[in-house]
């Protein structure tokens, strides 16, 4: 369990951002969750790095970004394959490992890891995530190789997005039955795949589009790409070299890893990356706040004063 001084779990204004004390104590939930990530990736020989926001902070803030209220870590396709299989069999009992694979109506890039699926006011849970009840969650971003040969890139983008859009319009209540299962029989050709007409078929489309992802491995490529990006009409190329190996950097109370390339990744994702500016996330902020106005409604039914979960009165 990491230790944290106790003045880190007090309020405070960072870059001119006010960090409330519940934001704290969900942060140092979330390093406890990452501890976990870097214990199993240690013990099965798996390189991952910070990336996204938690990439910018360590490089910039040498802890989170103020307004960030996460934390995000990519693997090379090949780790980030062989980390969610063995996360299943040797995370704490009751966390989670959800992915297209784990969850019949999953469709995302990436892998969340969290620490259960509800609130929890348990003094062991408490304990352990530093008094912060909330479900604390963790994104893992597959980093993909790009082909060298265009072509290749190409139909690989293309197969991508038939595969993803026939998922996606699965829903749509406009959606032609007919129409779309000659789009899946097209697809089957296509990619010489035979889906299994007993098992949810959008859950086989969503694996299927994650396999098109990873086709292609480290001998085929120079660039690695966000394939979510490059997918969606972004040119998302860095060097292959960027992600050669991990250095250590302070992040709050301990040291996380970042590309040896980080220089180059944070000029692509962000520009001028050391310019302090607030440009939100992808998500609304604080991720909790649906479980804070829950938790919120609970304290005040029992007559249990809110400070007891770090609200602001």
């Amino acid at each position: 369990m990491i230790t944290f001084d106790e003045r880190f779990f007090e309020a405070e204004v960072r870059n001119g951002f006010r960090v409330p004390s519940m934001m704290k104590h969900s942060w140092a939930a979330d390093l406890e969750l990452l501890s976990e990530i870097d214990r199993i990736c240690k013990k099965h020989g798996i390189q991952y790095f910070a990336d996204w926001g938690t990439l910018l902070g360590a490089v910039r803030h040498k802890g989170y970004v103020p307004w960030d209220d996460d934390i995000d870590i990519g693997m090379k396709r090949p780790d980030y394959e062989r980390f969610w299989r063995v996360a299943r069999e040797e995370l704490p009992a009751g966390w989670q490992v959800i992915n297209a694979y784990t969850d019949d109506d999953y469709m995302s890039v990436n892998t969340k890891i969290s620490n259960g699926d509800t609130m929890q006011f348990s003094q062991e849970h408490l304990n352990r995530f530093h008094g912060c009840p909330f479900v604390n969650v963790i994104d893992i971003f597959p980093i993909d190789y790009v082909p060298r040969v265009k072509e290749e890139e190409e139909m690989q983008i293309e197969l991508v997005n038939i595969v993803n859009n026939a998922a996606i319009h699965m829903h749509d209540p406009d959606t032609d039955e007919a129409s779309f299962w000659e789009t899946v029989r097209m697809i089957e050709t296509m990619c010489g795949v035979t889906f299994n007409d007993t098992q949810p078929i959008f859950q086989q489309l969503a694996i299927l589009g994650e396999q098109l992802c990873g086709l292609y491995g480290p001998d085929d490529a120079d660039y690695l790409t966000a394939m979510h990006r490059l997918i969606g009409g972004q040119p998302y190329y860095v060097s292959k070299a960027a992600y050669d190996e991990a250095v250590m950097m302070p992040f709050e109370n301990i040291e996380i890893p970042v590309p040896v390339g980080y220089d180059e990744i944070l000029k692509f994702k962000y520009g001028d990356y050391m310019q302090m500016i607030n440009c939100g996330g992808a998500h609304d902020y604080p991720y909790y706040k649906e479980q804070a106005e829950v938790l919120r409604n609970m304290l005040i039914e029992n007559n249990i004063p809110l400070s007891a979960f770090y609200f602001e009165e």
